[in-house]
């Protein structure tokens, strides 16, 4: 390692704050460090303005109790400066790199030499990520731009507001940056593995993104992980309405409309007709179930249809109308034996299996002459999930 890199401070100010030397720490923990820690990083901030002493302490801790805020503000700024030049971890002076000036009474942190601003890093970054269009190369930028975003921008600070622009700002950058490379990933067809480890990883920072979510979602869809993607369209639709107000985009919601019509209309064409096979009923049934452990993913239930009468058994070509009028797109039904039926109900509690009961035995009561075919149909609720 050269002289001159082993010479760089770097500073981080992406998660919790820190100046860093040689990969460790330049604080040491002593009484009062955080309030030295909190104005060198308000001037780490503002660095090259020259601020007014009073605006300093107001800005950080508007509430305060202080009496002469020029005093205060030079106890702590002598301090500083004998951290910067020896009283650290290192016991290095760091005064070349960082220099703090009084400005007629306003204090200034100016960069000098040898310093490396994470920002100024993450930014090269992104723009890196839009002129790169190999995969491979992409994703390992991609770990580049999440090892420095290691969280908001100075997340700890004591004055959110202070910092509330520039949080919003490379949050946005980060989320379009990702966005960028999730879609060139994605169009590369061989990449659904780190698609999902990148898109949850963004999660931990902003879980509620629509375009990310768009691609995360897609990409579970394509990998036929469609239960993980049924769960998490349920989780974001409630977390959004939760911090937003707001359903998930039309984008969103037509690819699940799509999604669930595919995966009714899969599972009844596999038998050629209306009706699911008991492997395919057990299936999705295991998936409503697993899905129990998520509260805001919809009730199902679960009923038993036993018809008796004077007839053996229903046509196999009769099943299909058997049920049809009375149950929606996302019910699913399959056949026991020839007169006995298991049917699940999408979004329907105990409450409203009367109502639908009744609307089941109408249905199948007139597809036979009451003359010719004496029926008894019984329907009961066996249990719900959810």
């Amino acid at each position: 390692m050269s002289k001159e890199k082993y010479e760089n401070l770097y500073i981080k100010t992406f998660g919790n704050f820190d100046i860093k030397y040689s990969g460790k720490t330049i604080f040491i923990k002593k009484r009062n460090q955080a309030k030295l820690e909190a104005i060198l990083q308000y001037l780490v901030l503002n660095n090259g303005k020259a601020i007014n002493p009073v605006k300093i302490i107001e800005d950080i801790w508007p509430e305060n109790d202080y009496t002469d805020y020029k005093k205060v503000l030079q106890t702590y700024v002598y301090r500083i400066k004998n951290f910067l030049s020896g009283e650290n971890y290192f016991g290095k002076d760091f005064s070349p790199n960082l220099s703090i000036t009084n400005v007629k009474g306003d204090y200034r942190l100016d960069f000098l030499k040898g310093v490396i601003l994470d920002e100024n890093i993450f930014e090269d970054i992104t723009k890196e990520i839009k002129e790169e269009d190999d995969c491979n190369k992409l994703i390992l930028i991609a770990d580049k731009l999440r090892d420095i975003y290691e969280g908001e921008y100075m997340a700890g600070f004591y004055n959110e507001y202070l910092v509330l622009r520039k949080r919003n700002f490379y949050r946005q950058l980060y989320s379009a940056s990702i966005t960028i490379l999730l879609n060139k990933l994605y169009d590369g067809k061989i990449f659904d593995s780190e698609i999902i480890r990148l898109c949850e990883a963004l999660f931990t920072i902003d879980d509620i993104d629509e375009d990310v979510n768009l691609i995360f979602l897609k990409t579970l869809i394509r990998s036929n992980n469609r239960s993980h993607a049924k769960r998490h369209f349920d989780y974001i639709s409630v977390k959004m309405n939760e911090v937003l107000g707001i359903t998930p985009g039309r984008s969103i919601t037509d690819l699940f409309k799509k999604e669930e019509k595919e995966e009714t209309d899969y599972a009844f064409q596999k038998t050629g007709s209306l009706v699911l096979s008991r492997e395919d009923l057990d299936r999705i049934i295991e998936e409503r179930i697993a899905e129990r452990l998520r509260p805001e993913n919809p009730i199902y239930t679960m009923l038993k249809v036993e018809i008796t009468g004077n007839i053996d058994y229903i046509p196999e070509e009769s099943i299909a109308s058997l049920f049809q009028g009375s149950l929606r797109k996302n019910d699913v039904y399959a056949v026991i034996d020839g007169l006995n039926f298991i049917l699940m109900l999408y979004r329907v509690n105990y409450d409203a299996v009367p109502i639908v009961k009744l609307r089941i035995i109408e249905r199948i009561s007139k597809l036979f002459k009451e003359e010719e075919v004496k029926l008894n149909i019984n329907v009961y609720p066996t249990t719900t999930i959810g």
